[in-house]
């Protein structure tokens, strides 16, 4: 069983005031399933991972996962020295002194790129509760149980309403995260 990377099953738990520990491996399950999702959406990933980058220049290198930290540049073999270049918030490293280090050599960037499941954004956490929760109403007997006590009321269409509804909310807010590619 995968580890969710994003929001722990307690705080899920919390966040839907659930306190029986019956469905907390279907819970871990639509927490990965939305983690994925998110990756998937925004093509990027936001837990603490080691990355590598490979660039052919070094005026400016844009990395797609980000913050970074850790950071080791080399160039044709050589590590270059971290008072040489600034790692910035969105994965943006300039280079101090020049593009010195240009041409058709490799160079290469390994860090660590995210946050630790504690710093993960807010925003970030609200997307994954959401889209699991829908995950989890539509699991037999698990989403009735859960969720719609006392809601007898509750027909096909009213929750497809209702999933299309958050559905769009969340893809909205991903937007901001969203990597674009760039057409060169």
């Amino acid at each position: 069983m995968a580890t969710p990377r994003y929001v722990t099953v307690a705080e899920f738990k919390t966040y839907n005031n659930i306190v029986t520990a019956t469905y907390d491996a279907i819970i871990n399950d639509m927490i990965v399933s939305a983690e994925k999702y998110i990756d998937a959406f925004t093509k990027r990933r936001y837990d603490a991972h080691t990355v590598t980058y490979y660039f052919n220049d070094f005026g400016k290198l844009v990395c797609s996962n980000f913050p970074l930290s850790n950071v080791v540049i080399t160039y044709d073999g050589t590590t270059i020295d971290s008072s040489e270049y600034l790692v910035q918030e969105h994965g943006v490293i300039d280079h101090l002194s020049g593009n010195i280090y240009s041409g058709y050599q490799l160079i290469k960037v390994v860090a660590t790129a995210g946050n630790v499941i504690a710093n993960i954004d807010e925003s970030i956490k609200n997307c994954v509760r959401i889209l699991a929760k829908l995950e989890l109403k539509d699991v037999e007997g698990v989403g009735k149980n859960l969720f719609m006590q006392g809601t007898n009321n509750h027909n096909q269409n009213s929750q497809s309403i209702e999933r299309d509804y958050y559905l769009k909310l969340v893809n909205e807010k991903l937007e901001s995260y969203r990597l674009w590619e760039l057409e060169v």
